[in-house]
């Protein structure tokens, strides 16, 4: 069976949870295969195209992707990607189905997905592609991978970033990484368009858990974000991540055995402009690696400027961090 699966899904819940976000819930006959691993796992979200057609035809289609870019424009329906916030089984729910839920941000009339989430409607129906049980399993599309050695967990975004934010810090807490002998501290950063624009997280009062709401109001992207990271996240930082545990989150080249397909010491600088900024390294099983770990993503150009200042600036091994620019300032929507 193929990794993703796509799903016909339909709206059963719709709630406006802040003044940007607004949660949705899907259902569907086959919901109950969708592999949910949390974290930030990736959904796509497919709704109609301009001539109003859903691309049903494509269930069960091997190279659905090639038939969907082949489509002409006005068939075609816009595909974005999201983060599935959550998975309710059937049991949990009022509508007796399973489900699975994703919080969108609102940010007006300024692309078919915008406009989709503004007005979309208990019943509305869409195809949601996503990791299947059969398939990919639980650990599809998911990029949040800190090394076994991980002792701070350093977690930055924007708006676009929340819910993946707010998974991590929930499936880290529920795995009973915040308790024990060397327990897992996590350091959270979020920007947001208003200050009233808090997600529900749980575990967000954790006594080893410190996630910063920052309200942009009428700044840039990054205006709030850029420098609570910056003046938190200092070479200071990365000495006391480093004496948590043997380890050490710095790269030394005395120290460190280089893989020529991995540096640690240097990456290449990427056009923000004309190509995708999303540098993620594999898991480490390894106790001896880096105690220390950022994920970062949102603005490709505030997420280049965050990644210039942990690996470049501060040291910090690049194999110990993941970032990924979601979105480009002053570009359209992508699928």
């Amino acid at each position: 069976m193929a990794p993703y699966h796509l799903f016909h899904a339909t709206v059963v819940r719709i709630e406006d949870i802040s003044p940007s976000f607004r949660r949705v819930a899907f259902t569907g006959e086959d919901i109950s295969d969708w592999a949910h691993g949390g974290r930030d796992q990736r959904v796509k979200v497919l709704t109609r195209s301009a001539a109003g057609t859903l691309p049903l035809d494509l269930l069960g289609e091997a190279d659905w992707y090639g038939t969907w870019r082949a489509l002409p424009d006005e068939e075609k329906p816009p595909m974005r990607t999201y983060t599935g916030r959550e998975f309710n089984f059937a049991h949990e729910t009022a509508h007796g189905a399973d489900e699975i839920v994703i919080d969108f941000v609102r940010h007006g009339d300024h692309g078919p997905a915008s406009r989709w989430v503004g007005q979309t409607f208990i019943g509305d129906e869409v195809v949601l592609v996503g990791p299947s049980a059969r398939g990919a399993g639980r650990e599809g599309g998911i990029e949040f991978a800190p090394p076994a050695s991980a002792r701070r967990i350093i977690l930055a975004g924007d708006e676009t970033a929340a819910p993946a934010i707010c998974s991590i810090i929930e499936d880290i807490a529920r795995s009973g990484a915040l308790e024990g002998l060397q327990p897992v501290d996590i350091r959270a950063f979020i920007e947001v368009p208003h200050d009233q624009d808090f997600l529900p997280c749980a575990f967000a009062d954790h006594p080893r858990v410190k996630l910063s709401w920052l309200g942009r109001g009428d700044g840039e992207h990054g205006s709030a974000l850029s420098p609570a990271v910056k003046n938190t996240v200092t070479s200071r930082v990365l000495h006391e991540c480093s004496i948590m545990c043997e380890s050490s989150c710095i790269a030394h080249s005395d120290s460190v055995q280089i893989d020529v397909a991995i540096d640690p010491f240097d990456f290449t600088e990427v056009d923000v402009d004309s190509e995708i900024l999303w540098d993620v390294q594999p898991p480490s099983d390894s106790v001896d690696g880096p105690s220390c770990y950022a994920w970062i993503a949102g603005e490709a150009s505030v997420v280049k400027g965050l990644r210039r200042h942990l690996v470049s600036e501060l040291g910090m091994d690049r194999r110990s961090v993941a970032f990924m620019g979601y979105w480009r300032e002053g570009r359209s929507e992508i699928g």
